[in-house]
């Protein structure tokens, strides 16, 4: 079964909702950030996301998916400056919902939330920014070297 990069993302809401009250919320550059550090160092692979550098790694698909699931009602967009994204109380219950029905979904968040708790422990929110536009930087540099 295949689950998708937006599912992934709510997954990573679910666990700072439940586990980590200090990230329930995140703005916009540290969204992208977080996404594209599960992805480079906790290898979780996110198909779908090509990041760019833009005040930190920045995805349009991942962008893309968040107004998406803002329209839905499952994250809420703060439009604070900068915009913020939370999981709404509906989010919450159709993810706990489908965590008690779906034993791949299920794993998948287990995994998810184990990386996340690594990247928390190492990084502050700020420092999650810097080192995922760093190691970003780097990506492209080595890519832009092999290329030329």
């Amino acid at each position: 079964m295949y689950i998708s990069d937006r599912e992934k993302v709510i997954l990573t809401f679910y666990h700072n909702s439940i586990n980590h009250p200090a990230y329930r919320l995140l703005n916009l550059s540290q969204t992208h950030s977080l996404i594209y550090l599960l992805h480079r160092e906790g290898k979780v692979d996110f198909r779908k996301y090509y990041f760019v550098p833009r005040f930190g790694p920045y995805s349009f698909e991942l962008q893309n998916d968040l107004d998406f699931l803002a329209s839905l009602d499952v994250l809420l967009a703060q439009h604070l400056s900068p915009v913020s994204y939370t999981l709404t109380n509906k989010g919450k219950e159709i993810t706990s919902h489908r965590l008690r029905e779906d034993e791949i979904f299920n794993r998948l968040y287990r995994e998810i939330s184990e990386k996340l708790d690594v990247i928390y422990e190492k990084y502050t929110l700020e420092q999650i920014v810097q080192n995922a536009y760093l190691l970003l930087s780097r990506d492209l540099a080595k890519y832009v070297g092999r290329s030329g």
